[in-house]
């Protein structure tokens, strides 16, 4: 994991079936998991439990929109299109 994940960050998958794939942190447990979503197959109302040590850190500020599902799904749309990752 690169950097600290806090509530709002974009994280990349690296293990799992969405390996690869960019989500948005909508919270931090206590323990080592996070909970996210990508707006189309993690909505917001059934978040993925995933661990921390799963998830690595992008380069790209916080998401500060609201944590709605088409919301978050058109900001990890144009997370993506961002070159170098």
């Amino acid at each position: 994991m690169t950097g600290k994940l806090e509530k709002g960050c974009y994280v990349l998958s690296l293990s799992g079936r969405d390996s690869g794939r960019i989500h948005v942190v909508l919270r931090c447990g206590e323990d080592e998991y996070a909970y996210i979503a990508d707006g189309r197959c993690r909505t917001v109302s059934k978040p993925k439990k995933k661990k921390c040590r799963h998830l690595r850190r992008i380069g790209l500020s916080l998401y500060g929109g609201a944590f709605t599902d088409s919301a978050i799904a058109a900001a990890v749309k144009a997370a993506a299109d961002v070159p170098d990752l």
